[in-house]
């Protein structure tokens, strides 16, 4: 399976199967299923009705940016994940930045840029500490960061013993 993103749009069919090399690649619309594996886990995700290309000389599957996008959608909706939108919406509704939210989370700006953009999947342990990040104002304030003094905040539990921060 590869991407029909380097094809143009205007482009008229059939167009260059990238694979056989033949003029055999043309629009296919219909159920299409993909097996995914996200952190360790496999996932078979169906969408009823997804446009791709598919080349007829050598069967060769082509997904465009649209296709790749809608995927995502549905394995996120499969997985319990937040979606790009619910996560820029949520660090907005904080009134955080990018960069602020990157490092009460301990990941690159980059990272979450790509997040929000879709162009990434978040592992299930992060969507998780999002989750927390968003709804409890003790995470919140667990994970901002150190003031001068280098201690970090707790969470109303007390801890004793060399194992201790």
């Amino acid at each position: 399976m590869s991407n029909a993103n380097n094809q143009p749009k205007s482009c008229p069919f059939p167009w260059k199967c990238g694979r056989c090399r033949q003029r055999e690649v043309y629009p296919l619309e219909g159920e299409y299923t993909i097996e995914i594996v996200h952190d360790g886990r496999s996932y078979t995700v169906t969408l009823p009705s997804l446009r791709r290309f598919r080349c007829r000389n050598c069967g060769e599957v082509n997904l465009d940016e649209e296709a790749n996008k809608q995927i995502s959608q549905a394995f996120r909706r499969q997985a319990g994940l937040l979606t790009p939108e619910e996560i820029r919406q949520n660090r907005k509704k904080l009134g955080l930045t990018q960069e602020e939210l990157a490092e009460r989370l301990s990941v690159a700006e980059a990272t979450l840029s790509r997040w929000e953009k879709g162009w990434q999947i978040q592992q299930r342990s992060l969507d998780k500490l999002m989750r927390l990040f968003f709804e409890l104002p003790e995470v919140r304030q667990f994970l901002q960061p150190r003031a001068s003094s280098g201690k970090r905040p707790t969470l109303g539990v007390r801890m004793e013993g060399p194992w201790c921060w």
